[in-house]
């Protein structure tokens, strides 16, 4: 009897056993591994320098910069593991990783960066990015140089995003074949295209960041925002971007969808040019007059930064808090406007596109209390981008302010095409413009920039409204979505988990 409880105990401990074993199996082959993006752009080609014919999200999965961003948009090492900034302020020298493979095994060296530098710069629509880098040049197989065109340019956040490493040889044998099947260092490797465009991408065992957790990548053509919404609650897409703020709820309502907000580096600003708002004591009362929380309130459902600098704080960096930025005061405004060459007689115009509209509106009854008359032009973007081009507009709404931007380049606007037609900066602030652009000491640019800002915000031609609150939903099942990505549209995938 004894022996025969002994037999049944081992064999109920051994089926515990088993089906525990097989309960960790079921796991693990139910954990996600595969997942779907929405995409930004129809990938007409997988060559990402064909001219703005590529999706930035396939390209960033297939290739890998030198540097890259990290969740807060601060420049980490990617494929360059380590540099230095050289006496001269301008010169940066760049460490190789000697650990890297290409898709095809072949070892990545500063060829293959010097070329990519090369082709990317060769192509027309990115001739601005020489106002940013000066030159570059190898030093050896796995170090080169780099030299900014200004001692504060944001070389760097152009390389994160636009600088893709391909391998020489490859891209100069067979540029057809190159395009037709991309090789790049990056998590995902190519494998195929679908006759909608979708792209297809499967994990790089090899990866030298080790090997991305989501086995399988598909990056579909783009839908517009409610359709893409749909794809992700049906589960057909587990990251969209972009949710329109009417639709927000649907997502934040889903137990198992993820909101994630981040602001960015951009401002809404009301910019103002030409003649009739060149009396600034007018344009300090149509500063003091806006009241930034109607508009983020009217404009954007409550869903926004009211202004508490003259830049979004991204691209105020250190200077955050440095000069006191004062906006709304009604009392202020009228005083001002007593002071102003401002009559009813004077037409003052608020031009915008249909992103624009209702902010524009708030501004207008803003100004209204305050005894300033304006009348709003909508315009098609287009039509917008025109006129600034051509000096015709009194006032726009306009985002002001990328991730390529530092408060160097933002102070520098008023100076700049087409800028420099409409707006008329005191000469004194053109000479601090013209110094910090010149210095290569930082302390020193420090100083400069300081003033340049104080004076800025004084003469009232720049007037922020609010910081927009950029988004991407995703499914929760799957977790360490980058939040910067929202702001960027950089994302990389190979560095997202499925959740436990």
């Amino acid at each position: 009897m004894k022996r025969r409880c002994s037999g049944l105990l081992i064999l109920i401990m051994v089926m515990v056993l088993v089906l525990s074993g097989c309960g960790e199996s079921v796991a693990e082959t139910t954990q996600k591994d595969s997942l779907t993006m929405i995409g930004l752009l129809v990938a007409e080609s997988l060559n990402p320098y064909a001219g703005g014919l590529s999706d930035k999200i396939v390209d960033h999965s297939i290739f890998d910069s030198i540097v890259k961003f990290d969740e807060t948009g601060k420049i980490v090492p990617c494929l360059a593991e380590s540099w230095v900034d050289e006496a001269d302020g301008k010169t940066v020298t760049f460490t190789l990783r000697q650990d890297v493979k290409f898709h095809d095994g072949s070892d990545l060296i500063a060829d293959d960066v010097i070329f990519s530098l090369e082709t990317l710069t060769a192509i027309p629509i990115n001739s601005w990015m020489m106002s940013y880098i000066e030159s570059w040049e190898k030093i050896d197989d796995y170090s080169f140089t780099m030299v900014k065109k200004t001692p504060y340019s944001k070389m760097m956040n152009i390389m994160a995003e636009r600088l893709y490493i391909v391998p020489k040889a490859l891209y100069e044998a067979d540029l057809d074949a190159f395009s037709a099947n991309p090789v790049g260092t990056g998590a995902y490797k190519y494998i195929s295209q679908q006759e909608d465009k979708s792209v297809i991408m499967a994990a790089n065992e090899n990866y030298f960041m080790g090997a991305p957790e989501i086995k399988s990548v598909t990056v579909k053509p783009p839908l517009d925002a409610s359709a893409a919404v749909i794809a992700l609650e049906s589960k057909e897409a587990d990251i969209i971007f972009g949710v329109p703020t009417m639709q927000q709820s649907i997502i934040s309502d889903n137990e198992d969808l993820v909101l994630v907000e981040t602001a960015g580096w951009a401002m809404h600003m009301l910019v103002l040019m030409g003649e009739n708002t060149a009396d600034s004591n007018l344009r300090k009362a149509i500063k003091h007059a806006i009241n930034p929380e109607n508009a983020v309130l009217v404009a954007n459902e409550g869903i926004g930064v009211p202004a508490t600098e003259l830049y979004a704080e991204k691209v105020m960096g250190d200077m955050v808090g440095a000069v006191p930025y004062e906006g709304y005061n009604l009392d202020m405004s009228m005083e001002f406007l007593a002071k102003s060459n401002y009559t009813e007689a004077l037409e003052l115009v608020i031009s915008v596109d249909s992103s624009g509209a209702a902010m524009a509106q708030s501004i207008q009854s803003d100004l209204q209390k305050a005894g300033i008359k304006i009348s709003i032009e909508q315009l098609d973007t287009n039509a917008l981008y025109g006129k600034l081009m051509n000096s015709e507009l009194d006032m726009a709404i306009l985002p002001m302010g990328t991730h390529m931007n530092g408060i160097e380049e933002m102070l520098a606007v008023p100076i700049m095409p087409p800028f420099n037609a409409g707006m008329s900066p005191s000469e004194k602030r053109v000479e601090l413009i013209n110094a910090f652009m010149a210095e290569s000491d930082a302390v020193a640019r420090e100083a400069i920039v300081k003033e340049a800002l104080a004076l800025t915000i004084e003469e009232s031609d720049m007037i922020p409204i609010f910081e927009p609150v950029f988004n991407l939903a995703h499914s929760k099942e799957i977790t360490n979505v980058s939040p910067v990505s929202a702001a960027t549209n950089v994302y990389y995938l190979g560095e997202v988990k499925a959740a436990q």
